[in-house]
């Protein structure tokens, strides 16, 4: 899994500091409350391609717009393809 931020046509790379985490800490200074990096950084509601999650970008301490949060995943077939074969119904073949 790939993670980043896109801010002002800058590429910031962004880390999950452990599993399950609800942000992500990306390797900048916030442009609004100027806290020091790595800043702790949320998603809103997001949307995907075949293989990356996108979604706005907020500042944790303020909630200042950081751009855009990218989530490139790995995966097999693609995000959708790969949900419809792990989650779909079973099928057995004789």
């Amino acid at each position: 899994m790939k993670i980043w931020i896109e801010l002002n046509e800058q590429k910031i790379e962004a880390t999950r500091p452990f599993e399950g985490s609800d942000f992500v800490e990306a390797k900048t200074d916030c442009p609004h409350c100027k806290a020091s990096a790595p800043i702790k950084v949320q998603g809103g509601e997001s949307f995907h391609d075949h293989d990356t999650y996108t979604c706005a970008a907020f500042c944790v301490g303020c909630k200042g717009s950081l751009g855009k949060m990218k989530v490139q995943v790995d995966t097999i077939f693609g995000i959708e393809e790969d949900n419809r074969v792990l989650n779909g119904r079973w099928r057995v073949y004789g």
